[in-house]
């Protein structure tokens, strides 16, 4: 289900030359993302509603500066800025003062969090070079180690890679994904005539992959901080949207830098 929206959305983008769909798709997986993840650390409905405005907000950086009115960094800066102003004011009126930090901690955590990485596949799209190919390519590499990790960790698993963070994640999954990773990002690269040399594409290969692992990891010890093990039941061995989105939102920010450098 996951995959046929993926590229029903990049079809859409590829078809019009619009970067579009792409956007809208990653604000629909941060905002449930999101909404998972205050559920998990039992954020109440009014701080739930600011996030959601807030990454809302985040998110129309790139159309606001496609339309001229102002450059997305001044956008981003004014728009944070607004949401701290606005983060005070609802803390002050739930009574946040008797409480501690954490009030204000965890909404503003949710937001920087999955704005500050999963904004980057949109970025990526508008990047000479990568375009509709380039977010393919980092879907395919990151969700393939993703799924790499899981099918080799769960068959062939032996060894614990982080047993305090995650007990299931094994070095030889760990080990699976990496060499997936290569190969995904060679296969791909070539098969969609991306601008990337063979070596380059391995390189993106192993930086993504890696990426797309940390990713995992952090998402896990912010699962295990919160004592649960999955932020919902979407699919079947994989959870929610967050534990969907955890690898992309790892890699997201390594595969704009290795554009912009090999670009």
């Amino acid at each position: 289900m996951q995959t046929a929206a993926v590229l029903a959305v990049l079809l859409i983008d590829w078809r019009t030359k619009q970067a579009f769909a792409v956007p809208v798709l990653m604000w629909a997986v941060m905002a449930a993302s999101l909404v998972e993840l205050y559920r998990l650390a039992a954020v109440s409905k009014p701080y739930t509603l600011w996030g959601l405005l807030s990454l809302t907000a985040l998110a129309v950086g790139p159309w606001v500066n496609h339309l001229g009115v102002v450059g997305e960094l001044e956008w981003a800066a004014a728009t944070l800025i607004a949401c701290l102003a606005g983060l005070f004011l609802l803390d002050w009126s739930q009574g946040g003062l008797e409480r501690g930090l954490e009030s204000m901690a965890v909404p503003l955590l949710g937001v920087l969090y999955l704005w500050g990485c999963l904004s980057f596949v949109a970025r990526i799209e508008v990047l000479p070079g990568a375009g509709v190919a380039g977010v393919a390519l980092l879907f395919a590499v990151a969700k393939g180690s993703d799924i790499a990790a899981y099918y080799v960790g769960t068959r062939l698993g032996r060894h614990r890679l982080a047993p305090r963070v995650s007990p299931k994640k094994s070095v030889e999954g760990a080990v699976g994904a990496f060499a997936a990773s290569l190969l995904i990002a060679a296969v791909v690269a070539r098969l969609f005539h991306i601008a990337l040399s063979p070596v380059q594409a391995l390189l993106f290969g192993a930086g993504v992959g890696l990426a797309a692992q940390a990713g995992d990891l952090a998402e896990s010890l912010l699962k295990r901080k919160l004592r649960c093990k999955d932020s919902a039941q979407l699919l079947p061995g994989f959870g929610g949207v967050l534990d969907i989105a955890d690898s992309l939102a790892g890699s997201a920010p390594v595969a704009y830098v290795i554009f912009r450098l090999l670009g």
